[in-house]
């Protein structure tokens, strides 16, 4: 009971705390709730009483009555309109009335219309200063109802989050207490039956479900392992079909070590397998001997830390066949659309921007404004980010740049009426002749096995030759830098470049 009364207090010690952070930060979020809508109130009586003051003036403006304009600017300044300004279509001010200079207070304006044969001529505006921004006063009326609304809050969450321990924790701990006893007299393991979820009752399931998990492990490994053997051959057979092709003439001596990076996944699993099924022997003598918790937690831990491996070794394994399939994807599904080629530049270089955080990289855009295109955003954002991640791995990495800070540049403008140019360079360690003649080649890439599969170039001649139907070209020199020029038309559809794709 006191161990419990202990718990109790420590979770109560915790919880309160907490609920009254979020009550008071539910309480903040109402306050400026009602903050923002007093504002808007105000702003809208703003906006209505100037369009009913120039609608007033117009008779008298167009009267050049310039008594009768005075006396009804000067009647309608107050406390919250602090200045009345009259311009004329040419906006040179006309009249004034008040302190138009004051810091404080929102511009607000309407068009002063006047009729003439049927027909409304504009012949000023008014602008009007006035102060929207909500007192405390304003705000006096809803504070106790706000205070009253947080308390509740407050009190129900603290009732409803001791409730669910006293349900979810308590109850559950004393029957797993109860379970232990009758072990240690009995030396029998009787399994808890109950649906909770808590770490008690995980440690009984997972000791009953151990023999039958270890089961599962080796028939889910033996799955993976036939899957990744039949990807192995799905890869030699696309080898065999790509061989007679001059481009991808490079592709043989590539299989191997795709393979390799998929062998060395599946070797890790056999390896974890392996060593499990050691410490499912070693978990069984023990309980022979007689178990006990820290062993049956250590065992816990040495099966979740083995399934993360399996997961992780098998879904690397799957990320190589998927990348190897990547190749043959039309990229013509995707889905065509007008926009800004500048926004979609910014808003892919959003999304890339974190993987250089921590990387003495600077990214600068020379961009025109309004390019307008009729294109696939969705492929053009991925040769984007292909040439970029391109630079940042193969030209701009931690050898490359003699200690001096790494550029990609972007720029795009206007090649023609039908046409703009889109170029993505950086300053890092360039090419040679040979790999500037390969580049594009499927699989070929300079860092195999250190994160490069090759594909990244090859995607980017696809997407660019076939789906947005434009031309690419290459430049690049040993140590002075790498350069993808792109050519595109603004509609694909109608305007098609002449001559080939790739230059």
């Amino acid at each position: 009971m006191l161990k419990t009364q202990s718990i109790f207090s420590e979770v109560l010690l915790r919880v309160l705390p907490i609920m009254a952070l979020v009550s008071l930060l539910f309480f903040a979020v109402l306050i400026r709730q009602e903050w923002q809508r007093l504002h808007e109130t105000n702003q809208q009586i703003a906006t209505v009483r100037t369009e009913n003051l120039a609608n007033l003036l117009r008779e008298p403006l167009w009267q050049f009555s310039d008594v009768i304009i005075n006396n009804v600017l000067s009647t309608n300044l107050s406390a919250q309109t602090l200045c009345l300004q009259i311009q004329d279509e040419f906006a040179n001010i006309l009249h004034t009335q008040g302190d138009c200079l004051a810091p404080e207070g929102e511009w607000f304006s309407s068009t002063i219309r006047y009729q003439l044969n049927d027909q409304l001529r504009d012949i000023g505006q008014l602008n009007a200063k006035v102060i929207t921004r909500p007192n405390l006063a304003n705000l006096s009326p809803q504070l106790t109802y706000l205070s009253l609304l947080t308390l509740l809050l407050f009190i129900s969450l603290s009732l409803a989050a001791l409730w669910a321990f006293r349900k979810v924790v308590l109850l559950p701990l004393s029957r797993v207490t109860q379970s232990l006893s009758h072990y240690r007299q009995t030396k029998e393991l009787q399994p808890v039956a109950w649906q909770s979820h808590n770490e008690l009752g995980q440690f009984v399931a997972l000791f009953n479900q151990s023999i039958e998990l270890q089961d599962q492990y080796q028939q889910q490994l033996l799955a993976a392992k036939t899957k990744a053997e039949q990807a192995l051959d799905e890869l030699k057979l696309t080898q065999a079909q790509l061989i007679h092709s001059e481009k991808m003439a490079s592709l043989g001596s590539i299989v191997a070590g795709i393979a390799h990076e998929i062998n060395t996944p599946i070797g890790n699993s056999l390896t974890v397998a392996s060593t499990l099924s050691d410490k499912l022997k070693n978990f069984q003598q023990s309980m022979a001997q007689g178990l006990r918790k820290s062993t049956l937690d250590q065992f816990l831990g040495d099966v979740e830390e083995a399934s993360n491996i399996l997961t992780r070794s098998l879904n690397m394994a799957a990320e190589q066949v998927a990348n190897f399939k990547q190749v043959a994807v039309d990229q013509t599904s995707e889905q065509k659309r007008p926009f800004e080629l500048g926004a979609v530049i910014k808003e892919v270089l959003s999304t890339l921007r974190p993987s250089i955080k921590h990387k003495d990289i600077q990214v600068l855009l020379e961009l025109e404004s309004d390019l307008l295109m009729n294109s696939y955003p969705g492929p053009l954002g991925q040769v984007i980010s292909n040439c970029f991640n391109n630079s940042v791995l193969h030209g701009l990495d931690n050898n490359s740049l003699d200690n001096n800070a790494g550029q990609i540049r972007i720029c795009a403008r206007q090649l023609t009426k039908q046409e703009v140019e889109l170029v993505v360079a950086d300053n890092g360690k360039g090419m040679t002749e040979e790999q500037l003649a390969r580049a594009m080649d499927p699989f070929f890439t300079t860092k195999l096995g250190q994160g490069g599969s090759g594909l990244g170039l090859h995607l980017v001649y696809q997407l660019v030759s076939q789906t947005l139907k434009g031309k690419i070209r290459l430049e690049s020199h040993p140590n002075q830098g790498f350069r993808v020029i792109l050519q595109l038309p603004n509609d694909p559809n109608l305007t098609m470049l002449d001559g080939p794709h790739a230059e």
